[in-house]
């Protein structure tokens, strides 16, 4: 919660972050705390809210606080919470081993899995709600992309494949063209690649290796670097959103995941209506997951 300074109240500017509104017009701010994974997105921040004339912070987060999403993950894994069939049917090694690190430790912190086997394609599978819910926030959608994944799948790798791919989720969700999109190394932030360069495979993904390559070099596989340069050979390949989900899907594998990651950026393109009705209607939970689509969409605004 932030106090606004005397001499800036003669106009009620717009909230400086994503996650602020006022309480009280151009006086009290309630809001996210400004810290940040990174010392320049701290500092960007900041910079926000002394530029709005915030001049005085207090925390009252709780610790309990950082503890929600964990909560609800365990209560899908031992409870089968929000599963379409009722219990947990499917969990990958990567999220069983944090899942089960943060039941011991309460600490979140230190529950994502790092190790060289980690890189697993669990986290931008389940990516999209959070560039939705920061469209209009370029900068905070690729960074909480990233934290997003850190919650279970903590290596590199995996980290930046879910900021890169936020990244386009966000330029496809602002109108862009497949060709913008699709370039070398885009981002909807200028520089940002520079600043805060991506993994060296990512990076590769990044410069355009699913252009060039084909299968069987391209395979969605459960490597998530394998799986996110699939999904996008798939999407650049075709011109609709059923064309490429066969695409994506029939390279086998890990078939349904390199579904999912094509789908959520095609999905941001294309729209719903793009989507074949008979597909449409056999999704499970179907209008539940349509009605928390359209309050993201509504929040992100």
């Amino acid at each position: 919660m932030a106090a606004r300074s005397a001499d800036r109240m003669c106009a009620v500017p717009p909230t400086p972050i994503a996650d602020s509104y006022w309480l009280v017009d151009a006086r009290l701010l309630a809001g996210e705390y400004p810290g940040a994974t990174t010392p320049e997105r701290a500092r960007q921040k900041i910079d926000a809210f002394v530029a709005a004339g915030i001049r005085t912070f207090i925390d009252l987060t709780e610790t309990r606080d950082r503890l929600e999403p964990y909560d609800r993950y365990v209560r899908w894994f031992r409870e089968g919470h929000f599963s379409s069939t009722g219990s947990c049917f499917d969990i990958g090694n990567t999220v069983r081993g944090a899942l089960r690190h943060f039941e011991t430790h309460q600490d979140p912190s230190r529950s994502g899995m790092t190790h060289a086997t980690s890189a697993g394609n669990g986290s931008i599978m389940r990516l999209a709600p959070v560039p939705i819910r920061y469209v209009a926030h370029p900068p905070e959608a690729i960074e909480k992309a990233g934290d997003s994944s850190k919650t279970t799948h903590a290596h590199p790798e995996a980290i930046d494949s879910c900021r890169y791919l936020a990244a386009l989720i966000v330029g496809a969700l602002h109108g862009k063209s497949k060709e913008e999109i699709l370039s070398r190394r885009y981002t909807p932030v200028s520089g940002l690649w520079e600043r805060s360069p991506l993994a060296p495979p990512i990076d590769n993904v990044a410069a355009g290796s699913f252009h060039r390559r084909q299968p069987p070099e391209i395979r969605g596989t459960g490597y998530v670097t394998a799986s996110l340069e699939a999904a996008l050979w798939a999407f650049a390949r075709s011109n609709s959103f059923e064309e490429g989900a066969l695409l994506a899907v029939n390279l086998g594998d890990d078939a349904d995941t390199t579904g999912a990651v094509y789908g959520q950026l095609a999905g941001a393109f294309y729209g719903a209506k793009a989507m074949p009705a008979r597909w449409r209607e056999r999704i499970a939970m179907g209008s539940t997951i349509e009605s928390m689509a359209r309050k993201l969409a509504r929040q992100g605004r």
